[in-house]
């Protein structure tokens, strides 16, 4: 029984990181920076409406999905000379949520002889299952343009959901 019982080693990792920043857009194009590089999404900033909570965690909108921030708080930023709209809401001045994660492993050695040798490896990654999202703009697309109907949603995840390996290994 000892045999089979006894001798396991476990180990674990937990990941805990703050979220991603991340910027509201106009989505109207353009170059408010100057860099030079205008390409599939805006970095024209909207307007923060002053008072307005805009970051109130993770809530769901009127269609269920989740969302970063509230829409509400944000307006569309008036056109400067030459037409750039830069707004008072600023660049990366808001963060996605978090990332927390735990991974497992168990593993144990049979010696069958001073030669052969079994090992077991059990291991479980994302093992309570936790949902982590990414930020609404993950890639770079208009996900954060106000006027859109996907703003502000948490469209995809930054972990993949619980995984399970199993795993012999024989060495001689």
């Amino acid at each position: 029984m000892g045999y089979v019982a006894g001798g396991w080693e476990l180990g674990t990792i937990l990941t805990a990181t703050t979220g991603s920043p991340f910027t509201v857009t106009n989505g109207g194009g353009g170059d408010p920076l100057n860099t030079g590089f205008n390409g599939d999404f805006s970095m024209d900033f909207a307007d923060l409406v002053k008072g307005c909570r805009a970051t109130p965690g993770v809530v769901n909108n009127a269609n269920g999905l989740p969302q970063a921030f509230n829409p509400a708080c944000f307006t569309a930023a008036p056109a400067v000379a030459g037409g750039v709209l830069v707004g008072t809401s600023g660049r990366n001045n808001f963060y996605g949520p978090g990332l927390t994660t735990v991974d497992f492993s168990a593993f144990k050695n049979f010696h069958f002889t001073e030669r052969f040798k079994l090992q077991f490896r059990a291991e479980f990654f994302n093992i309570f299952n936790h949902t982590n999202f990414a930020a609404p703009n993950f890639l770079n697309d208009a996900n954060n343009s106000i006027g859109t109907t996907n703003v502000g949603v948490l469209g995809s995840t930054a972990t993949p959901s619980r995984e399970i390996q199993l795993g012999l290994k024989f060495a001689w």
